[in-house]
C-alpha cells in the first residue's frame, strides 16, 4: 500500500480505482499488446501499522485522484496493558458460525450461473425507505461545518460503502438470497455500522494523514 507503483514514476491506481468502481480496465505492454478487464471487481484488506496510514496523505496522486475516498477505514485503540491474560478461547459455536458465513462469502459465486449474468440484489420498499433516511442523514453532515463537512471526498462514498455492506450482510446471512430482496433488518445493521464505526474511523484515520480539506 506504501509503494503501488508498477512499470512507472507514479503510483499506478487504475487497478483499485477500477476495481472499486466497476469500471473496464485495460492496460497496455509494448511486449504483450492491450489486455482488457471488463467490469473490474476488487476486493482488498491491508493491516498496517498507523504510521503507513500517516504517509498515505503525503502522495498527491492518492489524494487528488481520490482513492483515500474508497477504504473502510479502522483504527482500533491498542490492547496493550489492557489485555486479558489466561482468556478464554472463543467458544466452538462461535467459531463454527463464524467460518460457516466467511467460506459462504467465498464460495459466492459473482454471476448466476442460470443466467450467466450478475446477481441483482435488490431492496424491499421498507429497506429502501432506511436507506434513503440514511442518504438524508449523510447530506446534512456534508454541508459546511457538518461532521463531514471537510471530509466530502469520503463522505460522498458512505451512502456507496452502506449499500456494498448490505450486499456482504445479506449474502451472509444465507438461505435463497439470491432470489430474495435484501430486507430492512440488514440495511439497519449496515446503517448502524456506518454511523458508529466507520464514520468515526474515518474521521480518525484522516486527521492522521492530516487529510481533511479544513487541514
Amino acid at each position: 500500500i506504501e509503494n503501488l507503483t508498477a512499470y512507472a514514476d507514479a503510483p499506478n491506481l487504475d487497478v483499485l480505482l477500477k476495481g472499486h468502481a466497476g469500471d473496464d480496465l485495460r492496460s497496455g505492454r509494448v511486449t504483450r499488446g492491450r489486455d482488457t478487464i471488463e467490469s473490474a471487481a476488487l476486493t482488498c484488506a491491508f493491516s498496517v501499522q498507523p504510521c503507513v496510514v500517516e504517509g498515505l496523505g503525503r502522495t498527491p496522486e492518492m489524494r487528488g485522484r481520490g482513492l483515500l475516498g474508497r477504504w473502510y477505514y479502522a483504527l482500533p485503540d491498542s490492547m496493550v496493558g489492557y489485555r486479558e491474560i489466561g482468556a478464554a478461547a472463543v467458544p466452538a459455536a462461535i467459531r463454527e458460525e463464524y467460518a460457516k458465513r466467511m467460506i459462504g462469502l467465498w464460495e459466492t459465486d459473482y454471476r448466476n450461473p442460470e443466467a450467466d449474468e450478475p446477481h441483482e440484489l435488490r431492496f424491499s420498499a421498507d429497506a429502501l425507505a432506511d436507506l434513503e433516511w440514511f442518504e438524508r442523514w449523510v447530506e446534512v453532515r456534508l454541508r459546511p461545518g457538518g461532521t463531514l463537512g471537510s471530509l466530502a471526498g469520503w463522505g460522498n462514498k458512505l451512502c456507496g460503502l452502506c449499500v456494498r455492506l448490505c450486499g456482504v450482510l445479506h449474502a451472509t446471512d444465507g438461505g435463497n438470497w439470491q432470489h430474495s430482496p435484501i430486507p430492512v433488518g440488514v440495511v439497519r445493521r449496515a446503517v448502524r455500522v456506518c454511523m458508529e464505526h466507520a464514520t468515526p474511523h474515518a474521521l480518525a484515520a484522516f486527521d492522521l494523514m492530516g487529510a481533511t480539506e479544513a487541514v
